[in-house]
């Protein structure tokens, strides 16, 4: 009883890791560990390193093997499946020694305890081997869903430089329509600027020719040229006419509009001013 005590306690109770680890040749793999001895490490005489790694026993090798610190991925421990473990096996341990206890107190004999034994051995055996493929799938779970999720980052990486691509592409054609419309708005400016330019030096050249002009209804020889607020006066014999000369769409400023309704208003008078 006490050996096979102390071979389930070997078997399930010692502390047990999942080690996601980086072979020699760059292939990460997860081993199911136990008994890690930090005491038992050993060193690399090629870098100079005392203490390179630890040694732990491999479940998959099913036997003690050497796993260096720089290869680590990460190592968690496996407590909630061992404290699973412990509450089942603790109540198939009592449940077998209360088996046990009773077939010994009802046939006393070596060979009904050895039949016992057996079964007991055997039914370990059964539930060591389940939990095993247990382990077994799940580390293969892991496995597969980490080779997912490095895939995905990978496509997420490659569509981030897709992105920042299109983003500097679309930043160049920004800069330059930015640039062309600079230089198409400097353009206009200059083009409006010659036109206004032209449009009052024509208006200049109209105001001066108008009295030689078919259109203009007065005489020049009575006309008087002041150019500013009003073109000219018309001195004639029946009326003076005050005279504005507009070419093309110009229209009149708001000192020639006061001007004129001051005019149409008869707010007009006569001042002789004598100098002594």
């Amino acid at each position: 009883m006490t050996n096979i005590l102390k071979t389930i306690k070997n078997k399930f109770f010692s502390e047990k890791y999942y080690l996601v680890y980086k072979n020699s040749d760059n292939k990460i793999k997860t081993y199911l560990i136990g008994d890690i001895d930090l005491y038992r490490s050993f060193g690399n005489k090629k870098e100079d390193r005392d203490n390179a790694g630890f040694k732990a026993y491999c479940f998959a090798r099913k036997q003690p093997r050497s796993f260096r610190h720089d290869r680590i991925v990460s190592l968690t421990k496996k407590w909630f499946l061992n404290f699973l473990l412990e509450i089942i096996l603790f109540g198939v341990i009592i449940y077998l020694s209360y088996i046990l206890y009773s077939k010994k107190k009802k046939y006393l004999n070596a060979d009904s305890l050895k039949t016992e034994n057996l079964l007991l051995k055997n039914q370990l055996t059964k539930k060591d081997l389940e939990f095993n493929s247990r382990e077994s799938n799940l580390t293969q779970t892991i496995e597969k869903l980490q080779t997912s999720f490095a895939k995905e980052q990978e496509f997420l990486q490659e569509v981030k430089l897709d992105l920042d691509s299109k983003e500097k592409k679309l930043l160049l054609n920004i800069s330059d329509l930015e640039t062309k419309l600079l230089d198409e708005t400097e353009s206009r400016k200059k083009i409006l600027s010659q036109k206004k330019s032209s449009e009052v030096r024509l208006g200049n050249i109209a105001e001066t020719l108008a009295p030689f002009l078919d259109q203009f209804d007065f005489d020049p020889e009575t006309c008087t040229f002041l150019g500013k607020p009003i073109d000219y006066i018309s001195f004639g014999e029946e009326e003076i006419t005050i005279i504005e000369v507009k070419s093309g769409k110009s229209q009149l400023n708001s000192k020639q509009r006061q001007i004129r309704d001051q005019i149409k208003s008869g707010l007009v008078s006569w001042k002789e001013i004598r100098i002594k």
